[in-house]
């Protein structure tokens, strides 16, 4: 009855259209069900809008935990190969310091050969080893 009221002192015809519309419109059932079906449909389609949203938002989540596990794989391997490079390193010096001490080796054996043609004696010849 306000909305009546309204229409009655105001002269505005589109409110006044409005308001004979509203009431033909809820006088046909088939139209209040039309119009009940609509608004159930528009509230649908916001869940949906919010949920699309929402799972955009976790997909770019998603996406930008893979672009930082992927930088830190990244890194990893770079170290990885850091690492590698060093123990490709660690080998050569270790392989050169056996070459070294296999030449040591074959002088003081080379040593110890002179000393003995030389006539110096086995115990002599330990005690110079042990001192070198």
């Amino acid at each position: 009855m306000a909305a009546e009221a309204m229409a009655q002192k105001t002269n505005v015809p589109e409110i006044q259209d409005a308001i004979v519309r509203i009431r033909t419109l809820s006088a046909d059932e088939k139209a209040r069900e039309l119009a009940y079906q609509r608004e159930l449909a528009l509230h649908e389609k916001a869940t949906w809008e919010k949920n699309l949203k929402k799972a955009e938002e976790k997909t770019r989540e998603a996406e930008e935990k893979i672009k930082w596990a992927d930088e830190k794989i990244k890194n990893a391997d770079e170290k990885i190969k850091n690492a590698d490079e060093k123990m490709k390193n660690a080998d050569e010096k270790m392989k050169n310091a056996d070459e070294k001490m296999k030449e040591a080796d074959e002088k003081l054996k080379k040593a110890a050969d002179e000393l003995r043609k030389n006539g110096v004696s086995e115990e002599r010849i330990a005690e110079i080893l042990n001192n070198i």
